[in-house]
């Protein structure tokens, strides 16, 4: 019986949040504790609730009103949004929309309660939604940050639209050619 180390792929990531911020940290131990008592006839949106609060602030991005409104598609089911709520300044009305968020911004919650709509925090999300079945899990998307734009294969590869990094952007340095190859003209065709 030797002692090996399980490798951090087989042991599945983070099981509690790092963050400091004792109101993440009493949310999770609430979901995680609701999971823990269903065992496995625990609901699936409840476990991706608890594993998203588990999640840095990269993998959990904020996310627009408008993008709730979307992924809605005018049902009347409550969005659960594990993120920050912002508000979109390209739209200026909204359907009437129940959303139970992590956090919102004063603007966001000002847009959605004009429009008819109501804004809750996730401990309240059974009590606004009724059952599991009356919900939609919305989340925003991670790799919309300006840093994964130079994530990729290196810039100058074959198909490769990753941005090269560069510090100066003079005239004889590395420029961002993101030109589209030429397509062989086929005379045939015609």
């Amino acid at each position: 019986t030797r002692n090996l180390k399980i490798p951090y792929s087989a042991v599945g990531g983070r099981k509690e949040p790092r963050s400091e911020n004792n109101s993440l940290r009493r949310l999770h131990e609430f979901f995680s504790r609701i999971v823990k008592a269903a065992g496995e006839g625990a609901d699936v949106s409840l476990m991706k609730i608890a594993k998203r609060l588990t999640m840095s602030n990269t993998n959990r991005p904020p996310v627009r009103v408008s993008a709730i409104a979307h992924q809605l598609g005018g049902s009347s089911k409550v969005a659960v949004v594990v993120a920050k709520v912002l508000d979109d300044e390209r739209i200026l009305q909204l359907p009437a929309m129940r959303v139970v968020a992590l956090s919102w911004s004063r603007k966001a919650k000002a847009k959605i309660e004009a429009n008819g709509g109501s804004i809750h925090t996730l401990d309240q999300f059974i009590r606004v939604a009724g059952s599991m079945d009356n919900i939609v899990l919305v989340k925003g998307d991670p790799t919309a940050r300006k840093a994964t734009k130079f994530f990729g294969p290196a810039p100058g590869e074959k198909n490769s639209t990753t941005y090269p990094r560069i510090i100066g952007k003079s005239k004889h340095k590395e420029k961002r050619l993101n030109v589209k190859k030429p397509v062989a003209y086929d005379s045939d065709s015609e």
